[in-house]
């Protein structure tokens, strides 16, 4: 038996502006890095640095997106504890008397 979580808003809204700032970016900032690495051009590196921090402000934007318009789905259930690996009853169960006594 395992038992289903909820991630927090926080958390997946951070990977999914994660996702969403790799896949628009990462493809540009490879392609100049590997041209960067055959030819050692001062342009090509602050290009690099440019696609870099504009990767970061989108990633800020993205996240703010996302928090606005939240839709819980399948990427917000998770069956790991924060932290730790996947829980069988012996082991929620354990999990869930330790969290309890915190209290």
């Amino acid at each position: 038996m395992s038992f289903l979580f909820v991630r927090k808003k926080e958390d997946v809204c951070r990977d999914r502006a994660k996702a969403d700032a790799d896949a628009k970016f990462d493809e540009l900032i490879l392609s100049k890095r590997e041209e960067f690495s055959g030819r050692r051009r001062p342009e090509l590196m602050q290009a690099i640095i440019k696609l870099t921090k504009e990767k970061g402000r989108f990633k800020t934007k993205a996240y703010e997106h996302h928090m606005n318009n939240y839709i819980r789905a399948s990427d917000s259930i998770s069956d790991k504890t924060p932290g730790k690996d996947r829980l069988g009853l012996k082991r929620f169960s354990n999990y869930l008397t330790e969290e309890l006594n915190k209290i």
